[in-house]
């Protein structure tokens, strides 16, 4: 009963976008509708859900070719947060490859800029570090990635400063990973996030010092 619910609502989801539209803009409505429906209904195979992942592919497609970063960013999850911006991302794989060399050269270009960053600089840089924090596309590392979660929040994306504080933790930098937490304020913050976790084994010196000159 589940499934049959979810097919009615899922075919309603698609007939309800327009033809010609924005292709990002119809993927990200889709999924949605989508989310809210497996979620709503508790479905666990509808049979529609194939039509929507390959109408989904298909627009997600379109925007990577209009050179769409957002849509390409999306595709790399921040592995220390829950809240993922793409539903069942496994489904993209096909994908994957191209919008990672995408991010990742659009990465590299956004480190050389100075001074004023473009808009997406932030999200490129957050995504390149999501890429080699995770280990999933390429090799692993670390030390990598915290250099781009940095990148990323001075670029604008207070949201990287979690992944700088979780790395500089795991690479043996306490004081760094301080700071970093000391950063992660309001959205930053998942659930279980503990400033005192980063205090840990700090000298009441180290603490006063990166209290001081918390801004990286």
């Amino acid at each position: 009963m589940a499934d049959y619910r979810a097919d009615k609502a899922l075919a309603a989801a698609v007939g309800s976008i327009r033809a010609g539209g924005d292709p990002w803009e119809n993927f990200t409505a889709l999924q949605r509708a989508e989310r809210e429906t497996m979620d709503t209904t508790g479905a666990v195979a509808p049979s529609e859900q194939k039509r929507v992942t390959e109408r989904e592919q298909r627009w997600l497609e379109e925007a990577l070719g209009q050179g769409n970063l957002v849509a390409a960013t999306a595709l790399f999850p921040d592995p220390f947060r829950k809240d993922t911006p793409v539903y069942a991302p496994e489904r993209f794989a096909s994908v994957r490859k191209a919008a990672m060399d995408r991010v990742l050269t659009a990465a590299e270009a956004a480190l050389g800029h100075r001074g004023e960053h473009a808009y997406t600089d932030g999200w490129v840089l957050h995504a390149a570090a999501n890429i080699h924090a995770a280990g999933t596309d390429q090799a692993r590392n670390a030390a990598q990635a915290v250099q781009l979660y940095e990148a990323a929040y001075r670029a604008g994306d207070t949201l990287a400063a979690l992944g700088a504080a979780r790395l500089n933790q795991e690479l043996g930098r306490p004081e760094a990973a301080y700071r970093w937490a000391l950063q992660c304020l309001g959205p930053c913050q998942t659930q279980g996030f503990d400033l005192s976790e980063y205090q840990a084994g700090l000298t009441p010196k180290a603490i006063e010092q990166a209290q001081k000159g918390a801004a990286p």
